[in-house]
């Protein structure tokens, strides 16, 4: 990473520090905006069952509902995704080089280096990262929610494609509708495809207000009811207090089944990631 300037790697528990930093910056933000959002996934089990993070994971989850995401997303672009001089929103709609078509609060003061992706990483998108998924709306005719799904994980599998130097695929039909969608991918790009599907997911789907039920782009095979939204309280996370929906225990029974019981080493899944603070930046040197 040369091309940044000095940097100092993190340990685990650094980056750990780093993101509950990102989330608090981020919640501050929502907060002065009037956009609800809940922890989510890993995140809200460890606020459930460890009142932190899971002690092995090291990574932030939140979630908010596509319309209030879409409010978001309209007082960023007056920012270029800055919500503060160190913490940056990123996602195709703000910034086509987002390697995901959700968004990520960034800490633009770090850096990780992603070997899979192609490039070299820029913190302004690939700093230490908070995950926000938006929940969309659901078809009410299955077919016509298939359809939609299916579009949108041929785009998304182009942007992966595109911005992953290699995919791993085991099996044949796998490894076939990669080679096919390669030579696609390369012409359009990632950037495009990101975009669009991003768009797609925006235009697609029904209102949250008007649907009984929502999912995530990362699940779209799960369905939750939007009515497990509707009530908020506080839960514990580490050091502070963040909004988690009322009904968590149906939510993460749907998601995990029996979440509360910790599950053997070799189930626990983390990222391993090479996270770096900037020491001092190209220009500065």
């Amino acid at each position: 990473m040369d091309h940044i300037g000095k940097v100092s790697k993190l340990s685990h528990s650094e980056i750990v520090n780093t993101e509950k930093e990102i989330l608090a910056n981020f919640w501050e933000f929502c907060q002065n905006n009037d956009l609800p959002m809940w922890l989510a996934y890993g995140t809200l089990i460890g606020a459930i069952r460890h009142q932190d993070m899971i002690p092995w994971d090291d990574d932030i989850d939140v979630v908010m509902l596509a319309d209030d995401y879409k409010r978001m997303l309209a007082v960023l672009k007056e920012t270029d995704g800055y919500i503060s001089e160190h913490i940056r929103i990123v996602s195709p709609d703000i910034d086509a080089n987002c390697p995901v078509t959700w968004a990520k609060v960034i800490d633009v003061r770090t850096v990780v280096d992603e070997e899979i992706l192609v490039g070299q990483p820029q913190p302004e998108i690939h700093g230490l990262w908070v995950d926000i998924f938006p929940l969309y709306g659901v078809h009410q005719t299955s077919g016509i929610q298939k359809f939609a799904v299916a579009v949108f994980d041929v785009l998304y599998l182009l942007m992966r494609i595109g911005s992953w130097k290699r995919i791993p695929v085991s099996s044949g039909k796998g490894k076939l509708i990669q080679k096919v969608l390669t030579p696609l991918a390369r012409i359009v790009s990632y950037q495009r495809s990101g975009k669009l599907a991003a768009w797609w997911m925006r235009k697609m789907f029904p209102a949250t207000a008007k649907s009984n039920f929502v999912f995530s782009d990362s699940q779209s095979y799960l369905h939750f009811k939007r009515s497990l939204f509707e009530r908020t309280q506080l839960g514990t996370f580490g050091d502070r207090e963040y909004p988690i929906p009322a009904e968590y225990d149906e939510l993460l029974t749907a998601g995990y089944g029996d979440y509360m019981t910790i599950p053997p080493e070799s189930e626990r899944v983390a990222h391993t990631m090479q996270a770096y603070r900037i020491v001092e930046t190209k220009a500065d040197e």
